[in-house]
């Protein structure tokens, strides 16, 4: 846990595009709702023989909120390029000075290929973590919330229900994370290793 936070200490650094990240999710959870309202609310029309003025306008909105969808998600996804290239110059920038701090006497107990693997391979690997999985909780959180309320509303069953499975689907995965842990973190020191030895013997 101690070093979940302090990966997400790294995230001060790009506090506004964070909120921006969150906010962009936010919009694309919303604007998936607002399709499925109008789709379900031109289905009703139609069955229930409505005139066709009012089926055209909800299926112009859904439209409206597919096209909305689609150009927040593509957006979102040249918005966290620029988004994780700020986090990870950080981080380097940080690891680089700490190399620098800890002079040369550090540098000559450590492999040139293990650094090199850190500094380029090893902040990499974080992005995905750091850019995407964290601004996601809270994305998620708030869109639990607002599901939650709003079927308690219609029926409170439903509403308890879906907030059980939320529940279950954040839990069940993490009961498996020591296993994939230790294989990952397996799979990074056999890379480094192997990273390592070639840039060794590149350089002689």
């Amino acid at each position: 846990m101690n070093q979940f936070f302090r990966l997400v200490y790294f995230l001060k650094y790009a506090k506004k595009e964070t909120a921006i990240r969150i906010l962009l999710g936010l919009g694309i959870v919303g604007a998936q709702f607002s399709q499925t309202w109008f789709l379900a609310k031109m289905v009703i029309a139609v069955c229930e023989k409505r005139n066709m003025k009012e089926i055209l306008l909800y299926f112009l909105a859904e439209f409206l909120s597919l096209f909305i969808r689609a150009g927040l998600i593509k957006y979102q996804e040249y918005f966290l390029k620029k988004y994780a290239a700020k986090v990870k110059n950080e981080i380097r920038s940080q690891i680089l000075d700490k190399i620098m701090i800890l002079g040369p006497s550090f540098k000559n107990d450590q492999r040139t290929g293990n650094l090199q693997s850190l500094i380029t391979d090893g902040v990499e690997s974080l992005e995905a973590f750091l850019t995407q999985y964290i601004p996601q909780i809270a994305v998620v959180v708030c869109t639990t919330i607002f599901v939650t309320t709003f079927m308690c509303r219609l029926d409170r069953t439903v509403g308890l229900l879906i907030l059980f499975m939320s529940a279950v689907t954040v839990i069940v995965p993490h009961i498996f994370m020591p296993a994939v842990s230790d294989v990952m973190v397996l799979y990074w020191k056999e890379y480094a290793q192997l990273n390592a030895q070639y840039i060794d013997d590149m350089q002689g």
